[in-house]
C-alpha cells in the first residue's frame, strides 16, 4: 500500500497495459488474456493516426484498444506473447503505466 497516514485511503500499486490493435487481432488477443489468468479488461472501439496513416481498416472497421490492470510480472507476460507473436506482421502498439487502485483484489489472477 502506497500510504499509511491516519485517514489516507489503502491505495496498491499496480501496472496498466494498454493494447492498441487491429480489429482482426481482437479474439485473438483475447484468447492470450484468458490463456495468461488475466481477471478481466475493458474493451474499447477506436481510431486514429500513427507512421503508417490512419488506423482505420474499411473491412475491419475500427481498431481496438484493450486496457488490462494486472501486477508487473503479469503485464511482462502479456506484453511478451503479443510482442512475440503480432509485432512483426500486425499493426499493434503497447504501453503501460504504473496506476494505484483501491481494489487490489479486483486484479488477481484468475
Amino acid at each position: 500500500m502506497t500510504d499509511s497516514k491516519p485517514g489516507a485511503l489503502p491505495w496498491t500499486p499496480v501496472r496498466l497495459l494498454t493494447i492498441v490493435a487491429e480489429r482482426v487481432l481482437k479474439d485473438r488477443i483475447l484468447r492470450h488474456l484468458d490463456k495468461l489468468g488475466v481477471s478481466g479488461y475493458t474493451l474499447i472501439e477506436s481510431e486514429g493516426r500513427g507512421a503508417r496513416g490512419f488506423a482505420v481498416d474499411e473491412w475491419q472497421g475500427e481498431n481496438i484498444e484493450i486496457q488490462v490492470i494486472a501486477s508487473r510480472e503479469r503485464v511482462d507476460a502479456i506484453a511478451g506473447k503479443l510482442r512475440e507473436r503480432y509485432f512483426e506482421h500486425h499493426s499493434i502498439i503497447l504501453f503501460a503505466q504504473d496506476v494505484d487502485v483501491l481494489r487490489p483484489e479486483k486484479y488477481q489472477a484468475r
